[in-house]
């Protein structure tokens, strides 16, 4: 990797998508890999930790200050990891898209104001539909600040994780989580 000088600072850690994100950066060797969660003592930020090599920041996508500390710890030049997601704590995680926007608003902003020199978010496909519905929506309209940001980005938009629907459909006869078994 071509990132020696310079800290991968990943959001939502320890979730599907950050954990992965990680697990691939220390697959490539990638130096200086920070794992941002809102516990430190979470059992799979530790694993991060020991058995991926990533430092643990303590950060938290609804606290824009905890975000600013979280992308200005390593104390040299950062790339981020960002994701948002519409269920968030505040909220009891009960979807809410206006408080995924806001927090998704707040993580671009904190990213500027620390000098993130490139942020990649994950967002979703066909959130720019018409026929979206709101928790979609919701990436769109955080895209759109980071797009006028003035931050170098790059966004991904993924379809549904076959995760989550292992989460919503429980195995069945002939059937893992709506996929046929061969």
């Amino acid at each position: 990797m071509a990132f020696e000088d310079e800290a991968i600072v990943v959001l939502g850690a320890t979730g599907n998508q950050g954990s992965a994100v990680i697990k691939y950066l220390q697959a490539l060797n990638a130096p200086s890999v920070y794992a941002v969660t809102r516990d430190l003592n979470n059992p799979r930020a530790q694993q991060l930790a020991q058995v991926f090599g990533a430092e643990l920041i303590a950060g938290d996508l609804e606290q824009k200050d905890s975000l600013l500390q979280a992308f200005k710890a390593p104390g040299k030049p950062v790339r981020a990891f960002c994701m948002s997601t519409p269920c968030m704590a505040a909220t009891g995680f009960v979807a809410n898209a206006d408080a995924e926007i806001e927090a998704g608003k707040q993580m671009i902003d904190a990213a500027k104001e620390a000098g993130v020199k490139h942020v990649v978010f994950s967002s979703v496909a066909a959130c720019d539909a018409d026929h979206a519905p709101a928790h979609l929506k919701s990436k769109r309209r955080i895209e759109e600040h980071l797009q006028a940001s003035g931050l170098s980005w790059t966004i991904l938009r993924p379809v549904a994780f076959l995760e989550i629907w292992a989460r919503l459909h429980p195995p069945c006869q002939g059937a893992l989580s709506g996929l046929v078994k061969g």
